[in-house]
C-alpha cells in the first residue's frame, strides 16, 4: 500500500510489535478479504508534522495489523478511545504495554482481585 504524503498536523507510525489476544477470533470469521485486522500495537513515530508527536516516540494505538500508519493523533474510527506514548524511562521492553502492562495484564489483574478476592 501506497501511504499519501503527511499533511500538517499528521504523523507515521511504523508497527514494532502487533498484539494477539483471545477477543480478535470472532472478528476473523466476518472480517472480509483484504480488511485490516483489528488489534493494537506499539508503534515508532518515523516522520511528523504535528508537535505533539516526535519521530522517536512510540504508540499504543489501535492501528490494526498493519506496519504503517498515518494518524493525526484522534483515534480511529470506531474505536472510542485514542492511544498513548510509551513511558522510554521504564526499563522494560515495550512490547510488555501489549502484554502485562496493557489490556489482557489489566483484564488478568481486576480479574484474580474480582474472583479471587486476595
Amino acid at each position: 500500500e501506497e501511504l499519501p504524503p503527511l499533511k500538517d498536523g499528521e504523523f507515521l507510525c511504523e508497527a514494532q510489535w502487533l498484539s494477539v489476544d483471545p477477543y480478535m477470533r470472532p472478528y476473523t470469521a466476518n472480517l472480509p478479504l483484504g480488511s485490516t485486522m483489528t488489534g493494537s500495537q506499539v508503534a515508532k513515530v518515523t516522520e511528523s508534522k504535528n508537535k505533539d508527536y516526535a519521530v522517536g516516540d512510540l504508540l499504543v494505538a489501535m492501528f490494526g495489523w498493519r506496519t504503517h500508519t498515518i494518524s493525526d493523533g484522534t483515534p480511529p474510527p470506531g474505536i472510542s478511545f485514542g492511544f498513548y506514548k510509551v513511558d522510554p524511562s521504564i526499563p522494560l521492553s515495550p512490547s510488555t504495554a501489549l502484554g502485562i502492562l496493557g489490556m489482557p495484564g489489566a483484564t488478568a489483574y481486576f480479574g484474580f482481585l474480582e474472583i479471587c478476592k486476595p
